[in-house]
């Protein structure tokens, strides 16, 4: 199937970055055909290819943001030297539930997670940027495990949404995967990725922000969550919530979706 919708991309076209608050990515290049993750504003991208008619293009987001088709018509491109200045880490994120930024007299309504260039690499001038309101923390400020907590509190009661990557809609990957982005950190955006991310610690050392990668009895990554200290645990089920969790005790991770799920930890902060 791939191969009868996917063809080179014969333009100079080979960078993109989201200019829309949320840019979302599909499986294939048909709209309703789900999606796989989502860009959010001032994430950059490359462009793969397109579909036969170019209709389509397909893109994978820089730090883990996921891939997918894109309709042609919502690509922002750039050139190759703008990309390479926008992969510097001197840019602000959103921080708060929203941000705003006023340039030239227009309102630009920012969700959890998006980017801001307002250095060397600026999406837009400091002299256009009238003013910002919200949160925004500088990506290279890296986060503690309390501020990471305090960044996770922020998704509660988001609810679920596969391939989702948002308030408004989000699933168990893109949660952690945001988490660590908006402090400072680049994790994988998808549980497969988390598998081999990371080091693996036992049951006794787990701490407040760690994660807590869930596997079926074949070692397929099924769900994640991140431990929040005081035996309590975030994950995504319905939507964002706050379930008591026993490090110690298998029973009490073992039935998410199957009675003999068993679960595997993975500490990614750097201690």
């Amino acid at each position: 199937m791939q191969n009868e919708i996917f063809s080179e991309w014969h333009t100079d076209w080979k960078f993109g970055i989201c200019r829309f608050p949320v840019l979302s990515l599909y499986r294939e290049p048909v709209i309703g055909s789900g999606l796989t993750s989502q860009l959010l504003y001032g994430e950059t991208y490359k462009v793969l290819g397109a579909s036969k008619d170019s209709k389509w293009i397909m893109v994978t987001g820089d730090r883990e943001a996921g891939n997918g088709w894109i309709p042609t018509v919502q690509l922002h491109s750039i050139s190759g030297d703008a990309y390479q200045n926008y992969q510097k880490d001197d840019f602000r994120i959103v921080s708060s539930p929203f941000g705003k930024v006023v340039v030239g007299g227009e309102p630009f309504y920012l969700l959890p997670g998006s980017i801001v260039h307002v250095s060397s690499s600026e999406l837009f001038s400091i002299e256009e940027i009238v003013h910002m309101e919200g949160e925004f923390r500088e990506f290279t400020n890296k986060a503690n495990r309390e501020e990471l907590v305090k960044i996770a509190l922020g998704f509660l009661r988001a609810p679920y949404l596969s391939g989702g990557r948002s308030y408004f809609g989000i699933n168990s990957g893109t949660l952690i995967h945001l988490v660590y982005k908006i402090g400072g950190y680049v994790v994988p955006n998808y549980l497969a990725g988390l598998l081999t991310f990371g080091k693996p610690i036992t049951q006794d050392v787990l701490q407040t922000g760690d994660i807590v990668l869930f596997a079926n009895e074949n070692n397929i990554p099924s769900h994640v969550g991140m431990y929040l200290g005081d035996k309590q645990l975030m994950e995504v089920k319905g939507a964002v919530q706050i379930r008591p969790f026993e490090p110690e005790d298998h029973k009490s991770v073992s039935n998410i979706s199957r009675p003999n799920q068993v679960h595997q930890l993975l500490k990614i902060f750097p201690g």
